[in-house]
């Protein structure tokens, strides 16, 4: 097998920590926090059951890490329909469509 030089959970997290040392450090402790640690550090483990190889990882974000913006609605149809509000105050025209 071929060496790679790819960082396994372990490095990256410890990469990203903040001053305390935790990849995670504004999140509250609790079983979430918990959870997907123990979730990345399987995934990442080299020779593990349950790795992924590195090109196959995906990780999507939302835009403060959360999906709160999400509820009630997603921030994008806010953002339209004050858009909308503001572009129908300067087109009165618009109102009627």
């Amino acid at each position: 097998m071929a060496a790679t030089n790819q960082a396994g959970a372990h490095d990256v997290a410890a990469s990203q920590a903040g001053p305390t040392g935790d990849p995670l450090g504004s999140w509250r402790e609790g079983a979430n926090k918990r959870t997907i640690l123990d979730f990345v550090q399987r995934v990442t483990a080299e020779g593990g059951t349950d790795t992924v190889p590195p090109q196959e990882r995906v990780a999507v974000f939302d835009n403060d890490g959360t999906l709160w913006c999400e509820k009630p609605m997603p921030i994008q149809l806010d953002f339209i329909l004050r858009r909308l509000v503001v572009m129908a105050e300067q087109d009165p025209a618009l109102r009627t469509r």
